[in-house]
């Protein structure tokens, strides 16, 4: 098992997966309806998410983000166990980290994403768009650990 799942919902999002994997060794997960013996797998999307959501470090989904919040949305607990959740859209344009942008490793990880597929990551966290290092990512790298 990798570290990283990428779930698919369309054939176009199959080949961003295939692109992705090349260089980051990932677990693709693609719909049954559009699946030609590639990946794992899945005729729901809910199911599959629920089943796989705290196994892996990061999760790329390939689809808009909207369905991406409605499906993690029952999962999220603490942003020091949460995964790192990742958004593509299905033409590879933009990739969005969504949550556990520092400490799980989702700004970092989309960014890298980004170099492979030549597209632009979309980074919102305050202190990354100001160019300064966040709280909790000092803490981890002194391995420090932060109160409430």
């Amino acid at each position: 098992m990798n570290n990283q799942a990428i779930f698919c919902v369309t054939e176009k999002g199959i080949e961003i997966a295939k692109e992705i994997n090349k260089k980051i060794p990932s677990d693709i997960f693609v719909i049954e309806k559009f699946n030609k013996n590639f990946g794992i797998s899945f005729t729901s999307l809910k199911n599959i998410v629920n089943e796989n959501f705290f196994k892996y470090k990061y999760l790329v989904f390939i689809m808009a983000t909207g369905i991406v919040t409605r499906i993690i949305a029952p999962y999220i607990s603490k942003k020091d166990i949460d995964p790192a959740v990742i958004s593509i859209d299905e033409q590879g344009n933009f990739v969005i980290p969504l949550l556990s942008g520092h400490l799980g490793g989702a700004n970092n990880r989309s960014k890298e994403i980004s170099e492979i597929l030549n597209s632009i990551p979309v980074i919102t966290t305050a202190t990354d768009v100001s160019g300064k290092i966040a709280v909790d990512t000092l803490a981890e790298n002194l391995k420090c650990k932060l109160d409430s």
